[in-house]
């Protein structure tokens, strides 16, 4: 398999390692051939691994502290040589996605009832969190506990997960504002979020980050939550920052504050919102239930200014990965902004949270009297599965732009069985099929 990879070889000393430093070239080689280009390079060292990620090559070194480049972000390290000479390279095949499906639990029926989240977030992960081999004897050396929670890379190969979440272990919390608050949480929420969307072999897809913005889909026109996860146009995490841990429980309040009664429209089936409130160093888990804007917590609070306490934080991210994983299966097909018209040159449809009202202006096409008829439908039709239901009788509705015209309108809502979703489709294809569909129907007009 011949693959298009950027390599090249540049300086330690570079100041702008990151950003592509001069010697860096475009070129068509396979895996093998790559490997044997670059051990012929006397000076890469023996402690650094080679693996592609992202459509290119990457250099890990054992000990982060050495790494050259950006001092956070080791894997913008693209093909390296350092200062020391050393020996030939060791060339490894990363295996996170292997460690992702390792993650997934498929004995729990996710998402998890509301009253089973505590349970499922903060119960022992199915596989271990891996870090780099001189990282775990260190941490295990002052934390043997730690053995329970994660593995030395050597164990699994998961190189792009370990180095992300070794980097996540190695900041020191900052507190001084909101913004750096944002950037460690990021650390550890996201970009760990963002490495299993990658990863993920099942059921493979994209989470989007906004910060200190409002979505359509759930929250308050004017209010802006610090952070926005969603997908498929669904906010599906969101939180709230503060600087200080003495306003945890304002950061809580605002969770719920700063939402819209979100509903069918963007969220289809979908229960519950997960979510976060931080204060200083102190974060807590929470849960927004539908209909509601008062926040549960859930677990306790975790702190960021330990080790321990960001492996918490990371291995309840991976439960959370996974019940918003699930949840997307419950979105709707289509969505529409509330509120939204769609016109016919017969009828318009308006779309509100949970129903849609149609209207049909009187015309020798459509006369007064098939509103009565319509009634009449409508209640044989009642409660029968497959079907679109009226709310209420359709009724007279006065028009809003031309006065003295009045329309037919009705409210309706889907109750029963979908004939057709993104997962089967149970339309009538036979005449014996489409008679049992509409058997109570024609029993009820009977």
């Amino acid at each position: 398999m011949r693959r298009r990879v950027q390599y090249g070889i540049v300086d330690a000393a570079d100041a702008d390692v990151a950003a592509g430093a001069p010697g860096f070239r475009a070129s068509w080689q396979s895996k093998a051939d790559l490997k044997e280009t670059l051990m012929s390079i006397d000076d890469v060292p023996k402690d650094c691994k080679l693996y592609f990620w992202d459509g290119q090559l990457w250099l890990r070194w054992e000990d982060l502290d050495d790494l050259p480049g950006s001092e956070h972000d080791p894997l913008r390290i693209k093909v390296v040589r350092p200062q020391l000479a050393g020996a030939s390279e060791i060339f490894a095949t990363d295996r996170t996605a292997q460690k992702v499906a390792a993650f997934q639990q498929p004995n729990f029926k996710l998402p998890s009832a509301l009253d089973e989240l505590d349970h499922f977030l903060f119960r022992s992960l199915s596989a271990k969190l891996p870090v780099t081999d001189s990282f775990y004897n260190g941490l295990v050396a002052q934390n043997d506990a730690l053995k329970e929670i994660i593995e030395p890379l050597s164990h699994s190969g998961a190189d792009i997960l370990a180095a992300l979440i070794v980097a996540a272990l190695h900041l020191d919390f900052e507190g001084g504002d909101e913004i750096v608050i944002a950037g460690q949480v990021d650390t550890l929420l996201y970009q760990i979020w963002k490495c299993m969307c990658k990863f993920d072999m099942d059921r493979p897809f994209t989470l989007s980050r906004k910060r200190n913005r409002a979505d359509e889909s759930a929250t308050l026109k004017f209010k802006r939550p610090d952070l926005c996860i969603t997908t498929s146009g669904a906010l599906l995490f969101k939180g709230e920052d503060k600087t200080s841990e003495a306003d945890l429980r304002k950061a809580i309040e605002e969770l719920g504050t700063k939402m819209s009664n979100w509903g069918a429209s963007f969220h289809g089936k979908v229960e519950y919102l997960l979510c976060y409130a931080c204060a200083g160093p102190i974060l807590q888990f929470c849960v927004l239930p539908r209909g509601s804007n008062i926040p549960r917590m859930l677990g306790t609070e975790i702190s960021m200014g330990t080790q321990a306490g960001r492996l918490r934080i990371i291995a309840v991210a991976i439960q959370v990965y996974q019940v918003i994983k699930a949840q997307r299966a419950h979105l709707p097909d289509h969505y529409f902004p509330l509120g939204w018209t769609d016109h016919s040159s017969f009828s318009s449809i308006e779309y509100f949270d949970g129903y849609v009202q149609k209207r049909v202006e009187y015309s020798q096409a459509w006369p007064k009297q098939r509103r009565l008829f319509m009634t009449q439908v409508y209640t044989a039709c009642k409660d029968s599965a497959y079907l679109i239901h009226a709310m209420a009788s359709p009724k007279d509705s006065p028009s809003l732009e031309t006065e003295g015209v009045i329309y037919y309108a009705v409210d309706l809502e889907p109750l029963g069985v979908p004939l057709l979703s993104k997962y089967k489709d149970q339309r009538p294809k036979t005449q014996a099929e489409l008679k049992s569909l509409t058997k109570v129907c024609q029993e009820s007009s009977a």
